[in-house]
């Protein structure tokens, strides 16, 4: 089947609802998985900006009687603690596998990317790598990410008019839309939820991987060994999980990066899918332009990052190419020799360049650039265009034929 009809297809199939969906005529079925996150806040205040409170107070209580939607759809949930999103704490991720009794004796965990509303583009991905390696694949979604977040995020007419406040209140920003809306203004006024949310996510997988290891988990073996797949800013996680390798449960694995690899310092990440130039400014400044870094001044931050065995080391040496250099290609030496990584020559997002500044050291013949012959940007590799079906499908089949091969 082509990649456009899979696409078709596997989305008609899916929904979030049943625990078992069969696709038909391949042997293989979508499995939705119940999950417990345990949230990190602490009943600590978000973390965000240190403004003088007074002033800040009052500028953001007279934008919000302006502002209506952001009122009620983004700003209520950010002066609520993220623990309090009920949606982010119990969710469904989906496990893709061939039909058979017992349970499976390894699995691919894949890694979205940032911003994504809908699992649409990756249950293709999923049934391939089923297909071509025979291993699951595990679709965990990100926190507040997917169904993780709440459902008026991905409301295009709630969120067009949060864009639309945007863009008055901030004239010159470029790229906002309905589609980045939610996480724009989230990230924009409370920029310490990037890590906070990323540090949740680093411990719901910890938490999948114990659960499989206890040999609690319905479809996976307590020995099964677990590859990764990381797309986008899932692939910056999957560093982030092989560098810190928590109680060993990444020893042996490999990891496949596509469309991701580089230090953050590194990312364009404005673009109508993802965030607008507003939020990426607040990012940029928060963790790597501030005087002294601001998010080292965070309270909350500094909480959670102590959470790690090396104190956060690890995620400041990816916030900035020439920051901890040594520490970080040191890590990277762990397990450059399970590592394969495709960049794309025309990604804005995360380009080749990028990629090569960050891991080329170690990874030199391990990075294979690719193209393709067709407009696809960062966000949509493969675009579901009948003009462009056969290049696409080429393309498609070309990539996870790859990873397939390096996967298995």
């Amino acid at each position: 089947m082509n990649y456009i009809h899979l696409y078709n297809h596997l989305k008609q199939t899916y929904n979030g609802g049943d625990s078992e969906i069969p696709i038909r005529d391949s042997g293989i079925s979508f499995h939705n998985v119940p999950f417990s996150s345990t949230p990190i806040s602490s009943g600590k205040e978000p973390a965000g900006y240190r403004f003088d409170k007074k002033i800040y107070n009052a500028l953001l209580k007279y934008y919000l009687k302006l502002n209506t939607y952001s009122n009620e759809y983004i700003f209520h949930s950010l002066n609520e603690k993220d623990e309090n999103i009920e949606e982010n704490n119990s969710f469904n991720y989906i496990t893709v596998k061939k039909q058979s009794s017992g349970r499976s004796d390894s699995c691919i965990l894949l890694l979205h990317g940032l911003n994504e509303r809908s699992w649409d583009k990756y249950l293709p991905w999923a049934f391939e790598l089923v297909s071509k390696t025979g291993k699951p694949v595990i679709l965990f979604p990100l926190a507040f990410h997917m169904n993780r977040a709440p459902r008026e995020w991905s409301d295009p007419r709630l969120m067009k008019e949060v864009s639309n406040e945007r863009s008055r209140l901030f004239p010159e920003v470029e790229s906002s839309t309905f589609a980045n809306a939610a996480l724009s203004t989230r990230l924009q006024f409370s920029p310490g939820r990037f890590l906070l949310s990323g540090v949740q996510t680093f411990y719901d997988i910890v938490k999948l991987l114990d659960i499989i290891r206890q040999g609690e988990h319905p479809r996976f073996g307590k020995d099964a060994a677990v590859d990764i797949f990381g797309y986008s800013i899932g692939a910056f996680l999957s560093q982030m999980l092989m560098m810190s390798n928590p109680k060993g449960h990444f020893s042996n694995s490999k990891l496949f990066l596509f469309c991701g690899g580089c230090t953050m310092d590194r990312m364009q990440p404005v673009s109508k899918a993802i965030m607008d130039s507003e939020a990426a400014l607040a990012l940029k400044n928060f963790y790597i332009d501030g005087v002294g870094n601001e998010f080292l001044n965070d309270e909350l931050i500094q909480s959670t990052l102590a959470q790690f065995d090396e104190g956060g080391k690890l995620f400041q040496s990816m916030l900035d190419h020439t920051n901890i250099e040594e520490f970080r290609n040191a890590k990277f030496k762990t397990f450059a020799d399970r590592c394969m990584i495709i960049p794309l020559q025309k990604d804005r997002v995360m380009s080749p360049e990028s990629v090569s500044v960050t891991l080329g050291k170690h990874f030199h013949n391990n990075i294979r650039p690719d193209d393709f012959p067709y407009q696809y940007s960062h966000e949509n590799p493969f675009p579901v265009n009948e003009r462009i079906n056969d290049q696409v499908n080429e393309s498609f089949h070309r990539i996870f034929d790859c990873a397939g091969r390096f996967l298995t």
